[in-house]
């Protein structure tokens, strides 16, 4: 078809019988076949012998049959045959297309604007709106269907453009019945026979999808944010059993916890436990990193963390307590393991007294060693414990259930203003975009750079840096503009004071 509706032209011999449409085409042929055949006879009976009447008119009707015939089959009566022929296409072709719209499942309504009546509803009109799908009939434009369409169709009207386009969907059911349907609608104006096409499409099933779709998506995100709060709540308790305050009066301590997304796999703080073979619990500092990051991370640390303060807290000790830990949790099965530092400043009485030293008792598990910085030396050092004395740690717990039996505390002499800093992997491990890590050199030359000030201002100073060093910013930059510095895992750190021996 082209773009006005109708079949294409045709070409050749069907071409030529569409022609013969003209009455007077078909007298002038006629005529002028005949006078041609009659003057050729003519002119032949002349020059014959002389005949009789009857022999002439024989012989002159026969010579107008032979020579006007051929004439009128080919100059009249083929075309005509073709044109009957192409008459007959057409008229299947027709047929063949009024079969498309007639049966679309969808209802299509045709109104003349001029006058306001329905020319053609298809069956599926006809069947679903038999109310207004009357050919001939006046439109309602009350009816459901119709709503909102008058207006649309009146400003087409008066821009005259050929012009198609959507209008807003329609809800049509039964309240008796509580049958509802959803139909979307299209609009397609032609000037030239002022005719409105009205397409329906039936979308209910699509719009019951929707629906249905819409209402498990609030469904998912109301359980998500549940989830997200009893997290939340939960991650706020576990954080809350560690303190963040010693109670220890010769300690000042800043112990923070930056997690590299909203729930972190890192602990720390201050706890109470008894230390091997004593009989009271004593203070202790408590770091820990949970293997990962994220929720995973985050719930093993809080079932780590509550198992070993609930063992505590019924009086286990606390090398006791970290063993039974072990094998909790390696018979979880999580794959998960956890690392930590637990240290603690002897009272007087518990090793051979020093003037101007404290002693210190540390369980290292698997986690890089802390740092003194002795105010009579001008760089931090590691503590890797005082010559003679067994040199321990342990295997991350949670990896293996026999590998950790025993496992038993070391201790060094620490001067009285002496700076202990304690860290998480985030902090050593983290990397710049050349891949190279910020590493124990520079965190002790921090420690040793900032020595004069508070612990809490050492602290967040360490931390700005490790960032510099992440993002490649220099040293100019203040802390608002480090803030959307993305790190790949926790920073935790720990700058405690010893200000009393």
């Amino acid at each position: 078809m082209n773009a006005e509706g109708g079949l294409p032209p045709l070409s050749g011999d069907k071409a030529t019988g569409r022609k013969l449409a003209s009455p007077l085409r078909l007298l002038a042929i006629t005529a002028f076949a005949i006078f041609t055949a009659e003057s050729v006879i003519m002119t032949a009976l002349h020059y014959l012998p002389p005949l009789n009447e009857v022999t002439s008119v024989l012989l002159d009707a026969f010579g107008l049959v032979v020579l006007v015939f051929p004439a009128l089959y080919f100059l009249l009566f083929r075309p005509l045959l073709l044109s009957i022929e192409h008459r007959e296409e057409m008229e299947r072709e027709v047929l063949r297309l009024a079969k498309i719209p007639e049966d679309n499942p969808d209802p299509i309504i045709e109104i003349f604007m001029a006058d306001g009546r329905i020319h053609y509803a298809n069956g599926s009109a006809r069947d679903s709106f038999p109310e207004i799908a009357m050919a001939g009939g006046l439109v309602d434009w009350e009816h459901p269907l119709l709503a909102g369409i008058k207006n649309v169709a009146d400003e087409l009207r008066m821009d005259k453009v050929d012009a198609s386009l959507d209008v807003m969907e329609v809800e049509i059911g039964d309240d008796l019945s509580q049958t509802f349907k959803m139909y979307g609608r299209r609009l397609r104006y032609i000037p030239k026979n002022d005719l409105l096409r009205i397409y329906t499409v039936d979308i209910t099933k699509q719009e019951e999808l929707t629906r249905a779709a819409q209402k498990l998506l609030a469904e998912v995100r109301s359980v998500k944010n549940a989830l997200e709060d009893e997290h939340r709540e939960a991650e706020e308790i576990g954080r809350s059993l560690l303190r963040k305050e010693p109670r220890d009066h010769r300690l000042l301590a800043s112990v923070e916890v930056e997690p590299c997304s909203k729930a972190g796999g890192d602990r720390a703080g201050f706890l109470e436990g008894r230390a091997p073979g004593a009989d009271e619990p004593v203070e202790w500092l408590a770091m820990f990193d949970a293997s990962g990051h994220g929720k995973g991370a985050s719930k093993f640390q809080e079932v780590a963390l509550g198992g070993l303060l609930a063992m505590l807290k019924a009086g286990s000790s606390i090398d006791k307590a970290l063993v039974a830990l072990n094998a909790a949790l390696e018979s979880l099965g999580t794959g998960r393991f956890l690392v930590g530092e637990i240290l603690r400043i002897l009272k007087k009485g518990e090793a051979p007294a020093k003037e101007g030293f404290v002693w210190i008792e540390e369980f290292r598990i698997a986690l890089h060693p802390i740092l003194i910085l002795d105010p009579q030396e001008d760089e931090a050092r590691e503590l890797l414990g005082d010559p003679g004395k067994l040199e321990t740690g342990s295997l991350p717990l949670g990896l293996f259930d026999d590998g950790l039996e025993t496992l038993a505390p070391r201790r060094a002499l620490v001067r009285s203003g002496s700076r202990i800093v304690v860290c998480s992997d985030g902090v050593i491990e983290a990397s710049n975009a050349a891949g190279e890590l910020f590493g124990m050199g520079r965190l002790k030359e921090m420690t040793a750079r900032w020595r004069s000030l508070p612990p809490e201002m050492a602290r967040q100073a360490t931390i700005l840096a490790v960032k510099r060093w992440v993002a490649g910013l220099p040293e100019e930059l203040d802390e608002e503009e480090l803030e959307n510095v993305r790190m790949d895992d926790d920073l935790t750190l720990a700058v405690v004071d010893v200000v009393e021996g």
